[in-house]
């Protein structure tokens, strides 16, 4: 495996997580009142883009149902389930506290956007984490195919 090119797939990764983060951040630390919980789901679409962007990073092609299911097939339905169950009740537990948090100018505004941009960091690792982990089985199987037997 060429460790200079997973390193680079890594730091692409993390650029992409960062970018997101910024701009989640951002987006959490903008007062909407009456509007939190909504703004969530424009919060977790950039999330999904990400998701999205750090697949292609490491498989250089978008990801298909086909992949997709394989992945999370392999993953474990529990996990997944788990996994997109705890992201949905952070997203929303997030957007209630929002709600109060944008009742406190700059001090809660900036906690929020924090706790925003700081989730969907954990989110993008965790992701890169799991894409990391089909990348590396997928490369190990390449090998061991284009090997002489």
């Amino acid at each position: 495996m060429d460790v200079q090119k997973l390193d680079q797939k890594r730091l692409d990764a993390m650029l992409r997580i960062v970018q997101n983060a910024i701009g989640t951040g951002v987006a959490g630390a903008v007062p909407v009142p009456a509007m939190e919980t909504a703004k969530m789901v424009g919060i977790a679409a950039a999330d999904a883009w990400m998701f999205w962007d750090i697949y292609r990073i490491y498989f250089n092609d978008a990801p298909t149902s086909e992949k997709l299911a394989d992945m999370l097939n392999k993953a474990g339905m529990i996990i997944v389930t788990g996994g997109v169950v705890s992201y949905t009740a952070l997203r929303v537990s997030q957007g209630l506290l929002n709600v109060f948090l944008s009742m406190i100018p700059i001090g809660g505004w900036l906690l929020s956007g924090v706790l925003t941009g700081g989730s969907s960091v954990m989110a993008g690792l965790f992701w890169t984490g799991l894409i990391e982990s089909f990348y590396m089985d997928a490369q190990r199987k390449q090998a061991t195919e284009n090997s002489p037997s």
